[in-house]
């Protein structure tokens, strides 16, 4: 049986590429791979499946599209997302089998599979990686690519090859609630705490910022990792640098750059 491996983001993509070129996986050479990209975890949700305005304005604000000559990029992004989710709903005979983790946007992205397909359930399987970070954070593109590491994240997906299953139509029609009610909520940021998703907002991002900054110059990187790390602020640098522009546009931070547009761009906290 060919199944469909839909996976979050091109480095989960390039791991599993990997996986079915090994000599043991030669049965399942031929499936195709799917790739799906937006994160879950930050943005409106509440129209999602009817339309990407919202979150394609959304990420064209954090990303400083404008500024960067990216508007349109990021709409034929999103345009190519939704028609991939849309050939996976059309396809009524296809096995879909969705990779995740116990990440946040995971989860929601598997949620969010669930309500795609709740009307022909008996076509959704799953590959679960016991595993709190992405599949594909330990890619060999990534820069913090640790070989060991990388090795040891090749062995789980190439076993998990070997461990699709199906999900009952009981879960699924579960999950696909979980998924309307978290658009319905519609919050800022969505954490996952013990398989329950909590709500948060961009001005929680913005305290922490604000008190894990000091009154002397850092890497707004450096500020980043310093969230994750202490405040339990598991967003993107991508994120954080656009609040880091958001606080200095009102006199609460100082930038020596453009932390959405240059990546060495400094941070502190005014005085």
């Amino acid at each position: 049986m060919v199944f469909t491996h839909v996976v979050n983001g091109d480095r989960a993509a390039t791991l599993l590429d990997e996986a079915l070129a090994l000599p043991a996986n030669a049965a399942r050479r031929g499936d195709p791979v799917v790739v799906l990209h937006d994160d879950l975890t930050v943005g409106p949700l509440r129209h999602i499946d009817e339309s990407a305005e919202a979150r394609v304005g959304f990420w064209q604000r954090v990303l400083g599209a404008g500024e960067r000559g990216m508007s349109q990029t990021i709409t034929d992004a999103f345009a190519i997302n939704d028609h991939t989710l849309k050939t996976l709903t059309v396809d009524n005979e296809g096995e879909v089998v969705f990779w995740h983790t116990r990440h946040a946007a995971d989860q929601l992205l598997l949620r969010r599979l669930a309500y795609r397909l709740r009307n022909m359930p008996q076509r959704l399987n799953e590959i679960a990686i016991q595993s709190d970070r992405p599949i594909g954070e330990l890619d060999a593109r990534h820069p913090g690519y640790d070989r060991a590491a990388h090795a040891a994240s090749l062995a789980a997906v190439s076993d998990g090859l070997h461990a699709i299953a199906p999900i009952s139509i009981l879960r699924i029609s579960r999950l696909a609630l979980e998924w309307q009610e978290l658009k319905q909520l519609d919050n800022d940021v969505r954490r996952l705490r013990t398989n329950t998703f909590a709500s948060g907002t961009f001005a929680e991002i913005d305290a922490a910022a604000l008190e894990y900054a000091t009154t002397e110059w850092m890497p707004y990187l450096e500020l980043a990792a310093r969230l994750r790390q202490h405040a339990d602020t598991a967003v993107s640098d991508a994120i954080v640098g656009w609040r880091c522009r958001e606080l200095a546009a009102t006199g609460r931070l100082a930038l020596d750059d453009d932390p959405v547009l240059v990546k060495e761009t400094r941070v502190r906290r005014r005085g």
